[in-house]
């Protein structure tokens, strides 16, 4: 998988979720899903369960007034079998532009069945400390 491509694929994920596109942002998933947060790891297997959880975690970001999400560095390294790793830093601003969080999640992608890249596993402990330390949780 090339650095472009997963680049691109980020930065359109990023462009999602500054929409709070749920829908779109299905579309850069694959399955079976892997999340892991805080020493638990959730085998995810149904789109249901990622709409679920990309809901619940949009309610929660207009919960807390959050109006803008950036992905303001994006570090990618390649992996064995044509897989790549994306660190993104987000940073979530309210509607005056000021930070309310800021975070940083390691994903996995692959290959999907259309040569795109798609995201199998997220490494979440960044966003979960994060919302814990600004008393989201």
């Amino acid at each position: 998988m090339k650095e472009a491509d997963v680049r691109a694929a980020v930065a359109a994920y990023a462009a999602d979720w500054a929409a709070f596109d749920a829908e779109a942002l299905l579309d850069h998933f694959a399955l079976p899903q892997i999340v892991y947060a805080e020493g638990s790891t959730a085998f995810i297997e149904s789109e249901d369960e990622v709409r679920a959880g990309i809901e619940a975690t949009l309610a929660l970001y207009r919960e807390k007034g959050v109006e803008a999400m950036t992905a303001t560095d994006t570090h990618v390294e390649p992996l064995p079998d044509g897989a790549a790793r994306a660190v993104v830093h987000w940073r979530l601003d309210d509607a005056a532009g000021r930070e309310l969080l800021a975070f940083k999640t390691l994903y996995t992608l692959v290959e999907d069945d259309e040569g795109e890249p798609a995201i199998v596993a997220i490494d979440a402990d960044g966003e979960t400390l994060a919302r814990r330390n600004a008393g989201w949780e």
